[in-house]
């Protein structure tokens, strides 16, 4: 069991829209799939497969999504979104094999499920996938990449960097962090059998240091985001990546897990042309760009040289 995993199994799904499908992705887990545009061929198509975090759904990812691709008016332009359930956060109704634990193994087995549905069910060419991840659902995208499965790109909006940090480091506030630190290494000690690592550190690693992987690794982060606070989680991870930003949202309460509006907006205003132009797969670090029109963003976009070390945090 991962610390934390939350879920309501006797819930009902949301109201979607019509056009809103659900599939079957195989005899353990399910997904939410919506087409935009004129061009109807899922084939045809870039594809962004969802992975969503934790205190959260497919199904309310998919509404989220939808809302904000629609408030951007993105939905005449000619791609599809596919929003993954993991086994274990179904509800009681649904009629699958198995309803699993919530654990690490069975995030894998669902997102290699997701893949194989894709690449081989539905014979879709790999190199239309996009795979993205919030929070948690940075777990299953990294976890891809880290198998060298062949994408056009994999992006991670506020990721995990481990459980191990998350125990260790637990706010943005410095004072508090140093204060708790004895208190939360004595958590971690006890509870490390029991728990899942969740080690984001090791599958970003393998990606990026695998020779024959040239798939771009792209983190977006919130400067001002508690949960998952970057300087522990998502700057740990981004010596490894293609592209790294940090955004800060002034709608955003504070002390909020940031993925809200603009996290997601980034992914649709700035990354979906690329998608669409299929124009990420190259050997050459980019850098993102932000609408500087928009009052509510600031960013920081950093790029990175292939040889940038991996530091040292917390427990080796």
């Amino acid at each position: 069991m991962y610390p934390g995993a939350y879920f309501n199994h006797n819930r009902e799904y949301l109201k979607l829209d019509d056009d809103i499908e659900k599939i079957k992705i195989s005899d353990r887990t399910i997904g939410w799939l919506k087409i935009f545009g004129s061009e109807k061929n899922l084939n045809n198509l870039p594809i962004i497969v969802l992975f969503h975090g934790n205190a959260s759904y497919a199904d309310e990812q998919m509404a989220k999504h939808t809302q904000i691709i629609n408030n951007l008016e993105k939905q005449n332009d000619n791609f599809a979104i596919l929003s993954i359930e993991y086994s274990s956060y179904l509800p009681k109704h649904e009629s699958v094999k198995k309803h699993t634990k919530a654990n690490q193994t069975n995030l894998e087995k669902d997102a290699q499920a997701t893949y194989n549905y894709l690449t081989k069910t539905k014979n879709i060419n790999p190199k239309n996938l996009t795979f993205y991840g919030e929070s948690l659902g940075s777990y299953p995208t990294l976890f891809l990449a880290s198998k060298n499965k062949e994408a056009n790109k994999y992006i991670v909006n506020c990721p995990l960097s481990s459980t191990q940090n998350k125990i260790l480091w637990p706010s943005n506030n410095r004072l508090l962090n140093a204060l708790l630190l004895p208190f939360n290494i004595l958590i971690f000690l006890i509870a490390y059998p029991f728990i899942d690592q969740l080690n984001n550190h090791n599958n970003i690693k393998k990606a990026a240091n695998d020779p024959n992987n040239n798939i771009p690794i792209e983190i977006i982060a919130d400067n001002k985001d508690r949960v998952l606070p970057p300087k522990h989680h998502a700057k740990q991870l981004e010596p490894y990546a293609s592209t790294y930003t940090e955004l800060h949202d002034t709608r955003s309460k504070s002390g909020a897990h940031h993925i809200g509006n603009t996290t997601i907006e980034h992914l649709y205003k700035t990354m979906l042309p690329d998608i669409l132009n299929n124009h990420s797969h190259s050997n050459h670090k980019t850098i993102a760009k932000l609408p500087t029109k928009d009052p509510s963003f600031s960013h920081i976009n950093k790029l990175h040289s292939q040889e940038t070390s991996m530091p040292s945090i917390g427990i080796s």
